[in-house]
Parts: C-alpha cells; structure tokens; sequence
C-alpha cells in the first residue's frame, strides 16, 4: 500500500471518528444528585483521534516496511520518533479529557483530579477566567 493511500485512509479515519464523536456527545451531563459535568468537545476528540491515527500509522510503516532498503534504517528511526511523538501528543488530549473531572450545582464547583482527590469550591471564591482562543478551554483560578 503506497504511502498517499495510507495519508488518505489516515484522514478519513480520522475525520469519520471526529463527525461520530461530535454526534454523540454531550457538553454538559446530569447526574440524579443535580450536579452538571462538563464533557470534552469537538477540538479534544479531534486531537485524540488524530494521534491515535497518526501512532496506527507509523506503526504500520514500522512492521510493513522493507528491510533490504539501503535507508531501511534511518527509515524505521524516523518513524519509530514519529510513533513516540504523537503517543506522547496523544496523551495530552487523554489528560484534559479523563484526567479531570469538573462538576457544578447551584453556586458551587466540585472539581475531581485523576488521583480522585476532590476539591469543593464557591464560585464567590473565583478570582479570574480565562478563555484560550485557539482550544477554546476555559481556565479557571481560585
């Protein structure tokens, strides 16, 4: 399989599994006690399948490659560097997705870290909020 049809199989793989998670997601959960969690949107998912894509695909030119290739060597190192860097990359998006938890009700935020360790806060205690324009996450600090 030439390396344009892999690229492509990559792209749609990656632009299927998006427009499915964009589907049936939901920003904002209930739960039967009234807390609101918040879910990851349409940018984390898109990331997180693009690296996940992008590992499959490295890994798939790591094990088909040729080995009697003059560079065959230098070939598998380079994508054995890409293999590692978007495993790496892929780990960020897994992070904010399911490494936290933010949850609110009424006028208090309940927010759970992957250890689950959870600290309750007032939204009187709020300091700032920022807004990154390029992920579209919102920071918040207490």
């Amino acid at each position: 399989m030439s390396v344009l049809a892999r690229v492509l199989i990559v792209g749609a793989a990656v632009g299927l599994a998006t427009m499915i998670a964009q589907h049936v997601r939901v920003r904002v959960q209930r739960d039967e006690s009234g807390w609101k969690q918040l879910k990851p949107g349409f940018l984390i998912y898109f990331m997180l399948f693009g690296c996940g894509s992008f590992v499959v695909f490295a890994g798939s030119a790591l094990i088909t490659s040729d080995p009697m290739q003059p560079d065959a060597q230098e070939q598998n190192f380079y994508a054995l560097l890409v293999l590692i860097g978007f495993a790496i990359a892929g780990a960020y998006p897994v992070w904010i997705a399911y490494g936290r938890c933010v949850k609110w009700k009424g006028s208090m935020i309940l927010v759970r870290s992957w250890t689950g360790k959870e600290r309750l806060f007032f939204i009187s205690e709020l300091v700032s909020v920022r807004r990154s324009e390029i992920s579209e996450d919102y920071r918040l600090v207490f």
